[in-house]
């Protein structure tokens, strides 16, 4: 005998459930996706190549230096620059390498001779330019020296660097052959080499009696410690007392005494290599 078939519920449930896996599938596959981007993208707020702005602006009332919209390369190499996603060089042969190159009445940042020169003209004065790199470094390696006879100012480096109140540094006095190691928070400065007698200098091992020597410098600069070498002689680790919550960029600097002659004080770099190990 035939009989009706009523309708089938079971084909709607096997269809909803059938749809719901194929939607977990496709939307488990995406966050894989974009974990793998995230994980291969730097992830701080540094500049691209070409943004450059000057130190104590603010203080000072200086015009800031003129913009590029330069984007920085994933990857480049040329005779002078090798740029990948997390290594930096440049033996400043060319200034297609990105630097800044700034000439007014107080500050002169140039490419000469193989090098990139910082000069600050007006005594008591502080400028810095930043690397032209887009990722997080944390090691960084370069030559340093400035002219020969007396020294009217100090050359070093900035990393972790956020602001003008919030960075670490490195300085250099060439001529005295003494370096300091610190930390700028909140506007307020702990020295990380205290050495009473001194003026809170170290003098350093390795570094070159005569200015004009080519000193070669490594930095390890993490929100944790800050390391130095110079000429491959260990010159120590300084444990940073209130680490940093977030990273910061790299800058180089030259600051000028409050007694230079008209010349000011003059320091070049070579050399600059910037990675990080642990991306």
């Amino acid at each position: 005998m035939k009989t009706n078939k009523g309708f089938s519920w079971w084909i709607p449930i096997v269809a909803v459930i059938f749809i719901c896996i194929l939607c977990g599938g496709i939307l488990g596959l995406s966050g894989f996706i974009l974990s793998i981007i995230k994980r291969n993208n730097p992830q701080i707020g540094i500049p691209f190549l070409g943004t450059y702005i000057p130190t104590m602006q603010a203080e000072m009332g200086t015009t800031p230096f003129p913009q590029s919209t330069a984007s920085a390369p994933t990857e480049s190499v040329t005779s002078t620059q090798l740029f990948y996603n997390y290594y930096f060089f440049d033996e400043f042969t060319s200034p297609a390498s990105g630097w800044q190159v700034y000439n007014d009445d107080n500050t002169i940042l140039k490419y000469e001779d193989g090098k990139y020169h910082l000069e600050v003209t007006k005594p008591d004065s502080l400028y810095w330019s930043y690397a032209p790199i887009n990722f997080y470094g944390s090691e960084i390696n370069f030559q340093v020296k400035g002219l020969p006879g007396p020294q009217n100012g100090t050359v070093g480096m900035f990393c972790q660097f956020h602001d003008i109140d919030n960075y670490y540094y490195v300085e250099f006095d060439l001529e005295m052959q003494d370096y300091l190691v610190g930390v700028i928070s909140n506007g307020s400065e702990t020295l990380l080499t205290v050495n009473p007698g001194n003026n809170d200098w170290e003098y350093s091992q390795g570094l070159l009696p005569y200015p004009e020597q080519l000193n070669d410098i490594h930095i390890t600069c993490t929100q944790d410690y800050i390391s130095l070498s110079i000429n491959d002689q260990w010159n120590g680790d300084y444990q940073v007392p209130v680490p940093f919550d977030s990273t910061g960029e790299i800058a180089f600097f030259v600051y000028s005494f409050d007694f230079p002659d008209s010349e000011g004080y003059h320091a070049m770099i070579d050399d600059v290599e910037i990675f990080n190990p642990n991306p």
